[in-house]
């Protein structure tokens, strides 16, 4: 990477505090750069897929004739809860879905495959 490139991708991250390249070798700068990028990335992709996975979530408890309530009884969860997941406020953790898939008597590897394809 030309020292050009190097500058203009630096001043483009606004939220870098100032000075805080100072006595930085090229090469870690770069680095710094690079895992900056691949923490982003990273999070768009995590952020992507927990949003597929709550879409899925919820067409799997539509497809297997539940209403959400009854899904709330059968699972052990509250109903808030099912509500937050419906219309995709929070993403349950594992143990929620894990007794949500025992409601539904689904695998959670068949909605995982599913949200894993876009």
């Amino acid at each position: 990477m030309s020292g050009v490139q190097l500058r203009h991708r630096a001043s483009k991250l606004a939220l870098i505090p100032q000075g805080r390249f100072i006595g930085m070798s090229r090469q870690s700068i770069e680095r710094v750069l690079k895992l900056e990028e691949a923490r982003r990335r990273a999070f768009r992709y995590a952020d992507g897929f927990c949003q597929r996975l709550a879409i899925q979530l919820k067409k799997s408890w539509e497809a297997a004739g539940l209403k959400p309530y009854a899904l709330a009884q059968r699972a052990g969860v509250s109903r808030d809860m099912i509500g937050c997941i419906k219309h995709r406020r929070v993403l349950p953790g594992v143990h929620v879905m894990a007794r949500l898939f025992y409601g539904m008597r689904k695998r959670p590897s068949e909605l995982v495959r599913r949200a894993e394809r876009r």
